[in-house]
């Protein structure tokens, strides 16, 4: 069957794992009577030298790589040899490490080793608890053994393991890398902002149709560095798969990438900005509190640059959707159409990403897409890549007299979807010469 369609609406229990309010978890270290938090082993790491970072950027840039967020520092801390243990009660062990980066917007740990007993639970939070993530429990244990936390937005990071003291010498945890994060995404960071043409989907109408399809769409970091954007598919079961869809030029082929992802859910601006205002070029309110942490490869092929990932566990009560597929070809009225895919401006497709990986965004095409080689509009080339023309002169949604300019995409929206006007997924963003301002063949992907 060539289209499948299927959306979830999930009102289950807390996802574990996941950022929670502030004050709703406790840790251990603050509501027991053990040493203060100067006392326990920490580390600290080096300071940026953003000149470098700077110049392997462009770099990096240049060579069509996804683009990075945070540096990598190797360390290799376990708790055999590494941190601070205590007893909490005759039944109970308490133990903490502490990293520090003065110059950091932002730090994650990816635990290269990493297996809980039942009793165990793990938080990683600022030393002050307004930032937290967690608890991280057995129920996070996968068979690669290797966990990758979201980003926490604080320069200073506890992480925290409380296990019975009969299941402590069953932990298998080690802090194999910390991602030192120089640039940020989510509510409060800094240097995340996108283009100002781009559009809020908040700018949607509520009964607009597209809503459904912005439920599907996720910005995600890939071993505490980089990051892109990709989108929940539907499986001709429609039994709720966590299939994802990304982008394989995101360096998402292999299985230890696949292991550190962290998606970002439900991430974007609270309310509809103005394309190409000020408000709209400026860092957006979104939250990164609903993350799911880790996936395998299920396909994955370089030349039409897709990679399809199962997420871990099972479906969380994030209001997620699952977008339907379709690979008929077009046929236009005109003649065949290679498999072309009709857009109008009566009937646009669309692409839903995370430019910058910044809060999420909308792109509308009018005109029909044409089945090509890669950056190359001549048709069908050899068949691998769909090209999608954006609107030149798009509608505001609120307000159609308010004159704005088209949207496009940017580094960090690579891997996202597009939807044909069915809103059914037909591709993934490998990239083109669109930018903000950019006019005729250059407003494409």
């Amino acid at each position: 069957m060539n289209a499948r369609w299927f959306v979830v609406v999930l009102a289950a229990a807390a996802w574990l794992g996941n950022a929670v309010a502030a004050g709703s978890i406790v840790p251990t270290a603050f509501r027991a009577r053990v040493m203060p938090l100067s006392q326990v082993d920490s580390t600290s790491l080096p300071l940026l030298d953003r000149a470098a970072i700077a110049r392997e950027d462009a770099e990096d840039e240049s060579r069509g790589m996804s683009p990075r967020f945070a540096i990598a520092r190797k360390l290799g801390v376990t708790p055999q040899a590494h941190g601070t243990w205590e007893n909490v009660d005759a039944a109970t062990r308490l133990w903490r490490y502490r990293i520090r980066s003065n110059d950091a917007q932002s730090l994650n740990i990816g635990f290269t080793r990493f297996w809980l007993p039942q009793s165990a639970s793990l938080l990683i939070y600022s030393p002050d608890g307004s930032k937290l993530r967690g608890p991280i429990t057995a129920a996070d244990n996968a068979p690669y053994k290797q966990y990758w936390t979201p980003t926490v937005g604080a320069a200073e990071v506890v992480v925290e393991l409380t296990v019975a003291a009969s299941e402590a010498a069953a932990v298998e945890l080690e802090i194999g890398q910390v991602g030192q994060g120089y640039r940020g995404f989510g509510t409060n960071a800094v240097d995340d902002s996108s283009g100002a043409c781009n559009m809020d989907v908040k700018c949607l109408l509520p009964a607009d149709p597209w809503q459904d399809n912005v439920r599907a769409v996720a910005a995600y970091t890939r071993m505490g560095t980089r990051f892109c954007s990709g989108s929940l598919v539907n499986n001709s079961a429609g039994d709720t798969k966590l299939y994802f869809m990304t982008a394989h030029h995101c360096e998402m082929g292999d299985a230890a990438s696949a292991a550190s992802i962290v998606t970002y859910w439900n991430y974007e601006n609270s309310t509809c900005r103005i394309p190409g205002s000020a408000a709209s070029g400026q860092d957006g309110d979104g939250s990164i509190s609903q993350t799911i942490s880790g996936s395998v490869v299920r396909a994955d092929y370089a030349t039409s640059d897709f990679t399809l990932l199962e997420l871990n566990g099972a479906p969380p009560a994030f209001n997620l959707f699952w977008a339907g597929w379709d690979h008929t070809a077009y046929v236009s009225p005109g003649g065949p159409g290679n498999g072309d895919f009709a857009c109008a401006p009566d009937s646009l497709c669309a692409a839903i990403h995370h430019p910058n990986v910044a809060d999420k965004r909308i792109t509308f095409s009018a005109d029909n897409t044409t089945t090509t080689s890669y950056n190359n509009p001549s048709v069908p080339g050899d068949g691998s890549h769909v090209h999608a023309l954006w609107d030149p002169a798009p509608v505001f949604p609120p307000d159609p007299a308010v004159s704005i300019p088209p949207q496009v995409t940017e580094p960090g929206s690579s891997g996202s979807p597009l939807y044909n006007a069915q809103r059914r997924y037909i591709g993934q963003l490998h990239g083109g010469p669109s930018a903000c301002g950019a006019t005729g063949g250059n407003l494409s992907d």
